[in-house]
């Protein structure tokens, strides 16, 4: 104590100055929180990198790093992951799309086309055939609804032109392309062909959907 009061004089000059306020600024000074680091996207988003919260709107979100995820979580995108790249392959081995743009187009099916058309049905509508993202789910179904909405028009509007045929046709008592139609006939044709053709059309659109939403979900 003496000693200090001896040296006011030097404690007080410029240089003594410096000295305390650099021991205070070591022992007290209050560590600053880590400071978020930005990446901006090419569409102008933000990704944030940081350890521990993040205050956004008044809402704070926990964010870890990859070390921190919940371990299930990746196993059930794998698992999705997994069950998409199934459906999709089987949609390409299958060859839905060429499958209905014939129905379309030719306005007949054979028992092979029609099949490929009720077992991808069957195989989608399975219980092992679901997704842990309902998103998918969402997608899927939309998909599945487009394709039992065609088939069902197929099965109660196609029939052979003789028994024991494998090929059928779209109401072959009114088809303008055979003898003896009528008038009334076209125009009945006409108006089923018109229907089908909005069936075909939106489940080509539905498979193709499914291919491009789904993979937008999944990543």
């Amino acid at each position: 104590m003496n000693y200090i009061i001896s040296n006011l004089d030097w404690i007080f000059s410029g240089a003594g100055l410096v000295i305390v306020g650099g021991i205070y600024r070591f022992f007290f000074k209050k560590k600053n929180p880590p400071i978020p680091q930005y990446i901006k996207n090419q569409n102008g988003s933000k990704n944030i990198q940081t350890d521990g919260a993040v205050t956004v709107n008044n809402n704070t979100t926990n964010i870890f790093n990859g070390n921190d995820k919940n371990p299930q979580n990746g196993k059930r995108f794998e698992m999705d992951e997994r069950l998409l790249e199934s459906i999709i392959e089987r949609i390409e081995s299958e060859s839905l799309l060429q499958v209905i743009e014939s129905v379309h187009t030719s306005c007949s099916y054979n028992i092979e086309e029609s099949k490929k058309l009720t077992d991808f049905i069957d195989f989608s509508r399975k219980p092992t055939t679901k997704y842990f993202n309902d998103e998918l789910n969402t997608v899927l179904d939309q998909l599945i609804n487009s394709l039992n909405e065609l088939s069902t028009f197929m099965t109660l509007n196609f029939f052979t032109r003789r028994a024991g045929r494998k090929d059928f046709y779209l109401r072959p008592d009114f088809d303008i392309d055979l003898e003896g139609r009528t008038e009334e006939d076209m125009i009945l044709f006409h108006k089923y062909q018109e229907k089908l053709g909005g069936f075909c059309l939106k489940a080509m659109e539905s498979i193709n959907e499914y291919a491009y939403k789904s993979k937008l979900v999944l990543y």
